[in-house]
């Protein structure tokens, strides 16, 4: 699932509209919040791989590969940018 941020015909509202079926997802009365709601749906997944990386000891799982760490690092980074722009 995939949104993305569109500005309203008379500019001064914000609009989420779904990428694969092109319907509108919400309708944003302060222009400022639509980056942040148009990016949930990354936000959401960006969570959920944290979640299902971390383990006890707080290393996310990780320890022996940074490699996938950078990576993690970069979803995670993509999406709070996309999330605030």
């Amino acid at each position: 699932m995939a949104w993305y941020a569109k500005q309203s015909a008379g500019g001064h509202q914000g609009l989420v509209i779904d990428e694969e079926s092109g319907r509108s997802v919400a309708v944003v009365y302060d222009q400022k919040d639509t980056p942040l709601l148009s990016a949930a749906p990354k936000l959401l997944e960006a969570c959920k791989a944290v979640k299902e990386r971390l383990d006890y000891d707080g290393n996310f799982g990780m320890a022996g590969d940074p490699e996938c760490k950078r990576a993690l690092m970069a979803y995670l980074n993509d999406a709070i940018a996309e999330a605030t722009a």
